[in-house]
């Protein structure tokens, strides 16, 4: 030590230290510090700093600095015990270790904590550990290490990496607010995958502006042995993961629905940002990401929300967004609801609908900037929700990219199903596009005329893969008081479509429309009080394949297709097409013009 005053006592075998001045502390050296710290100090190779009771540091400075040694100095924070930044203090780890607890305490007692807190941005205290180890003792459920963060406060891990002697269960518990901050950075890396969290109750918690930032290929891996795991940002907080390479990963122990259940609670005001391909993932168990009270979540160029081995749900609520971009994905997930007047807006991206999609009350899908919305995997997208009495739930696609690539709706297998409410509105030369090998269904319906499905597109194509497999089609399926209206669109040839009007059901092609013939029909069914309009210069194109089964067009039950206007007409390509008439049944054609 250089010449400071020290004054030395011995008790019960440890060393206790009051510092009047700055400390240099070199070589295998021990203190116990009981008592608040005033003074700053610093600690070198070899040094091993005990907090042993409940310390605050006030406007202090405490280093600890390996310098590269082969004994790196060690400060340990007692079991139950808890380090306070306060007030501009500050500590400072480089090449060293922090340790939550010792081994020799490792039996008995409460977790570890360090806090930081400052009463404003001057006064805010930080803790900056680089290049070092977070040693974790824990015996049981209650001797978990704890972050605490108020007031400005910092914790930041730069090239930290965590070391676990102790491989019991235990339980996480983080609590950071009022603009507060904890940072990983540089590679940094918390992995709990040895450590069985608790059977219940694990937290951690961020709120009143704090933010949890991560980048710089960190990586934060959560375990969960039995119970919840509830991560919760509220109150203007917010999660952010940066850069290639950045990843947190929920993990649970087993993969059955509901029993290990993580949940990402994000709330007023709050979000989770992920961009530049970090990834935020949960793998076994169930994970449930719920949105709610203007809360957002944004993915941004090349990053992604997903999970493996394991059920996922993502709900928002109360004017919460979804925000994807630039080639950011969500992948995985069991379902997908909106409701609320929430929103999930897709920008320069192909969003997969792997999901179940479910939308109630004014909830919206917004598709824009060359973006695409893509339904696949056998799975049913839901606009609107069945039963309900909602209003204004839509799926909006329409735009371009800055490259000209159009936005699009694009059904590799599967069925978009807009009912009791719900609306589909396409516009902007925005396309719709079928994988030709795969059974893809657009289906359009509603029980009453107020709650009906509405699906409109206009400008634009409706095309598909050449060819396609004997067993696959296309069908457009409405029913109800469901309406599909095409204005302005050209239809490509599509291979064994299938296109069934019932009940109240109303399909119009309008201004210029023309649906081209195909060389594979499968048929075509007018009935049940349906309209089928062809008008204002539209042509619905129809070709006889006359194979077996196939190629039928039928109109019954009180099914009316009305032909109006110049140029607008049902023509046939080659061969004769089969027009099945029924009782009630009709064609009304309003003018020399049109052919029939």
């Amino acid at each position: 030590m250089d010449s400071v005053s020290v004054l030395a006592c011995k008790k019960k075998g440890a060393f206790i230290f009051a510092l009047a001045y700055l400390s240099v502390l070199s070589g295998a050296y021990a203190e116990d510090i009981s008592n608040d710290i005033t003074q700053s100090a610093t600690y070198g190779d070899g040094a091993e700093v005990n907090i042993v009771e409940n310390v605050t540091a006030t406007e202090a400075s405490i280093s600890v600095d390996g310098g590269g040694a082969e004994v790196a100095p060690v400060l340990s924070i007692a079991r139950g015990k808890t380090l306070s930044l306060s007030d501009g203090a500050s500590l400072s780890i480089s090449q060293g270790v922090l340790s939550f607890a010792t081994e020799a305490t490792l039996s008995s007692g409460a977790g570890a904590t360090l806090s930081v807190a400052g009463s404003s941005p001057d006064s805010a205290s930080t803790a900056y550990i680089k290049e070092s180890i977070l040693r974790l003792y824990a015996s049981y459920v209650n001797s978990c290490p704890k972050f605490l963060g108020s007031g400005y406060g910092s914790i930041t891990l730069d090239a930290t990496t965590v070391e676990q002697p102790s491989t019991n269960w235990f339980s996480l518990a983080w609590d950071f607010k009022d603009n507060s901050t904890f940072n990983m950075t540089n590679g940094a890396s918390i992995d709990y995958s040895k450590l069985n969290l608790d059977r219940g109750g694990s937290t951690m918690s961020f709120s009143g502006s704090s933010e949890f930032n991560m980048d710089k290929a960190s990586t934060l891996f959560l375990y969960q042995y039995m119970g919840g795991l509830n991560l919760n940002f509220s109150e203007n907080s917010s999660l952010n993961l940066d850069g290639d390479g950045t990843s947190f990963m929920l993990q649970g122990s087993h993969g059955g629905l509901n029993s290990c259940v993580m949940n990402l609670n994000v709330s007023g005001d709050a979000s989770v940002n992920l961009s530049n391909s970090a990834v935020l993932s949960s793998q076994n168990g169930t994970l449930y990401a719920t949105l709610s009270d203007n809360a957002s979540l944004n993915i941004s160029s090349g990053a992604s929300l997903s999970k493996v081995n394991s059920y996922a749900y993502l709900e928002a609520s109360g004017n919460s967004s979804i925000n994807l971009s630039d080639d950011a994905s969500i992948s995985g997930f069991s379902g997908i609801s909106l409701s609320e007047n929430s929103s999930f807006n897709v920008s320069n991206v192909a969003f997969s609908a792997t999901a179940i999609m479910t939308l109630a009350d004014s909830a919206a899908i917004n598709i824009k900037d060359g973006a695409s919305y893509v339904i696949e995997n056998n799975t049913s997208s839901l606009i609107g929700l069945a039963g309900s009495e909602s209003e204004n739930i839509s799926l909006n696609i329409g735009g371009s990219s800055s490259e000209g690539v159009n936005s699009m709706l694009y059904l590799k297998s599967g069925t978009l199903d807009v009912t009791d409410g719900g609306s589909v509105n396409i516009t902007d030369s925005a396309n719709i596009y079928f994988e030709s090998d795969k059974t893809s269904t657009i289906s359009v319906g509603g029980e009453t005329p107020d709650n009906a499905g509405k699906f409109v597109m206009t400008g634009g194509t409706i095309s598909q893969k050449d060819g396609g497999a004997n067993n696959m089609a296309r069908t457009f399926d409405l029913s109800g008081y469901g309406t599909l209206t095409l204005d302005a669109v050209t239809v490509e040839d599509l291979w064994r479509y299938t296109l069934h009007t019932s009940g109240n059901s109303v399909l119009t092609l309008k201004n210029g429309t023309t649906w081209a013939s195909s060389s594979r029909v499968r048929d075509i069914q007018i009935g049940g009080n349906s309209t089928f309009n062809i008008e204002t210069g539209s042509v619905f194109n129809y070709n006889s394949y006359g194979g077996a089964g196939m190629d039928s067009f039928k109109i019954f039950e009180n099914g009316v297709v009305n032909v109006v206007g110049e140029g607008s007409g049902i023509k046939t390509n080659s061969g004769s097409p089969s027009f099945l008439f029924s009782y009630s049944s009709m064609i009304l054609a309003k003018l020399l013009s049109s052919e029939i």
